[in-house]
Protein backbone atom coordinates (compact mmCIF):
# COMPACT_ATOMS: atom_id res chain seq x y z
CA UNK A 1 0.00 0.00 0.00
CA UNK A 2 1.48 3.62 -1.02
CA UNK A 3 2.52 5.75 2.00
CA UNK A 4 -0.21 8.54 1.20
CA UNK A 5 -2.94 6.04 1.53
CA UNK A 6 -1.47 4.07 4.45
CA UNK A 7 -1.44 7.63 6.14
CA UNK A 8 -5.06 8.31 5.75
CA UNK A 9 -5.90 5.27 6.82
CA UNK A 10 -4.04 5.44 10.16
CA UNK A 11 -5.67 8.41 10.78
CA UNK A 12 -9.17 7.30 10.23
CA UNK A 13 -8.12 4.78 12.58
CA UNK A 14 -6.35 6.69 15.75
CA UNK A 15 -9.52 9.21 15.27
CA UNK A 16 -12.11 7.04 16.17
CA UNK A 17 -10.24 4.17 18.35
CA UNK A 18 -7.47 6.73 20.16
CA UNK A 19 -8.41 10.21 20.11
CA UNK A 20 -12.72 9.47 20.81
CA UNK A 21 -14.15 10.55 16.93
CA UNK A 22 -16.96 9.95 15.73
CA UNK A 23 -16.69 7.60 12.47
CA UNK A 24 -18.37 4.34 11.65
CA UNK A 25 -15.95 2.40 13.22
CA UNK A 26 -18.04 3.09 16.28
CA UNK A 27 -21.03 1.82 15.10
CA UNK A 28 -19.49 -2.02 15.26
CA UNK A 29 -18.78 -1.53 18.86
CA UNK A 30 -21.99 -3.36 21.12
CA UNK A 31 -21.76 -5.92 23.55
CA UNK A 32 -23.51 -8.84 21.82
CA UNK A 33 -26.55 -9.49 23.58
CA UNK A 34 -28.95 -12.26 23.03
CA UNK A 35 -32.68 -11.53 22.61
CA UNK A 36 -34.76 -13.95 24.78
CA UNK A 37 -37.74 -12.63 23.05
CA UNK A 38 -36.86 -14.94 19.63
CA UNK A 39 -38.06 -18.26 19.20
CA UNK A 40 -36.06 -20.34 16.76
CA UNK A 41 -39.78 -22.06 16.15
CA UNK A 42 -41.51 -19.33 14.72
CA UNK A 43 -41.02 -15.82 12.32
CA UNK A 44 -40.56 -12.90 15.08
CA UNK A 45 -37.96 -11.05 16.63
CA UNK A 46 -34.31 -11.60 15.49
CA UNK A 47 -32.11 -13.48 17.35
CA UNK A 48 -29.49 -10.45 18.48
CA UNK A 49 -30.80 -7.68 20.18
CA UNK A 50 -29.27 -5.20 18.47
CA UNK A 51 -30.75 -2.43 20.20
CA UNK A 52 -27.52 0.07 20.20
CA UNK A 53 -27.97 -0.48 16.24
CA UNK A 54 -31.38 0.97 16.04
CA UNK A 55 -30.48 3.88 18.06
CA UNK A 56 -27.52 5.18 15.20
CA UNK A 57 -27.01 8.75 16.13
CA UNK A 58 -24.78 9.24 12.91
CA UNK A 59 -25.82 10.49 9.57
CA UNK A 60 -29.18 9.67 7.38
CA UNK A 61 -29.89 10.00 3.61
CA UNK A 62 -33.35 11.83 2.67
CA UNK A 63 -34.80 8.71 2.85
CA UNK A 64 -34.07 7.50 6.00
CA UNK A 65 -31.02 4.95 5.28
CA UNK A 66 -27.85 5.09 7.46
CA UNK A 67 -24.50 6.43 6.60
CA UNK A 68 -21.61 5.41 8.27
CA UNK A 69 -18.64 8.39 8.03
CA UNK A 70 -15.03 6.78 6.72
CA UNK A 71 -13.36 10.51 7.35
CA UNK A 72 -11.34 12.04 4.86
CA UNK A 73 -11.15 11.63 1.28
CA UNK A 74 -13.83 8.23 1.36
CA UNK A 75 -16.86 10.70 3.85
CA UNK A 76 -20.48 9.40 4.23
CA UNK A 77 -21.37 5.65 2.85
CA UNK A 78 -23.80 3.01 2.73
CA UNK A 79 -22.88 0.23 4.09
CA UNK A 80 -24.87 -3.04 3.43
CA UNK A 81 -24.21 -4.43 7.23
CA UNK A 82 -24.54 -2.11 8.86
CA UNK A 83 -28.13 -1.29 7.21
CA UNK A 84 -29.22 -4.48 7.79
CA UNK A 85 -28.22 -4.13 11.27
CA UNK A 86 -29.83 -1.20 11.67
CA UNK A 87 -33.23 -2.44 10.12
CA UNK A 88 -32.97 -5.59 12.57
CA UNK A 89 -32.07 -3.73 15.97
CA UNK A 90 -35.65 -1.22 14.49
CA UNK A 91 -37.86 -4.47 13.31
CA UNK A 92 -37.19 -6.19 17.17
CA UNK A 93 -38.34 -2.74 18.74
CA UNK A 94 -41.72 -2.71 16.33
CA UNK A 95 -41.85 -6.34 17.70
CA UNK A 96 -41.98 -5.24 20.94
CA UNK A 97 -43.86 -2.20 21.57
CA UNK A 98 -45.66 -1.78 18.03
CA UNK A 99 -44.45 1.86 17.65
CA UNK A 100 -44.65 2.72 14.04
CA UNK A 101 -41.54 4.97 13.75
CA UNK A 102 -39.40 1.81 14.23
CA UNK A 103 -41.34 0.58 11.50
CA UNK A 104 -40.48 2.77 9.00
Amino acid sequence: MPLLPRLSYYRRIVSAYLLGGHSHLTFWHETPEENLNANASELGEYYMLVADKANYYGAYDSAGIPLLDYLGKIGLQYNPIAIAQYGLGNYNLFRRNGDSGRRN
